[in-house]
Formats: C-alpha cells, sequence, structure tokens
C-alpha cells in the first residue's frame, strides 16, 4: 500500500518522495494537495478515510497515512 500512496503523492507533487519523508511540515502536501491524496487515495485504494483520520499527524508521512 505504501507504494501505491507513494505514486499518488509523486503525480500530485511531481517529486519523488520516501516513506518516512516530512510531507505537511516540510509544505510538499499542503490543505488542497491533502485533499486531492485522500481522494486519489480512496479511488485507488477503493477505501473510505473518516473525517477524523484527517489530520496533519496522520499525513505526515507516508508510513504514518
Amino acid at each position: 500500500m505504501e507504494q501505491a500512496i507513494i505514486k499518488i503523492i509523486k503525480e500530485l507533487i511531481m517529486k519523488e518522495v520516501s516513506v518516512d519523508q516530512p510531507l505537511v511540515s516540510s509544505g510538499l502536501l499542503d490543505s488542497v494537495a491533502m485533499v486531492q491524496l485522500v481522494l486519489g487515495m480512496e479511488s485507488e485504494l477503493n477505501a473510505q478515510i473518516p473525517l477524523e483520520n484527517l489530520t496533519a499527524e496522520n499525513f505526515e508521512t507516508v508510513g504514518s497515512i
């Protein structure tokens, strides 16, 4: 699943990311990119992400997602 998330992020920000690279605190993901990532994950992974899980902490790294 991590590779699928990395692929989605790469398509959004046009940069390679690693599993433990900071995404939110580094500015790679802003609020719009986070929403696009969630939509992409829900579509690609056929998963529903509860609203209460949409926090900066949970989306700080690919590993934390």
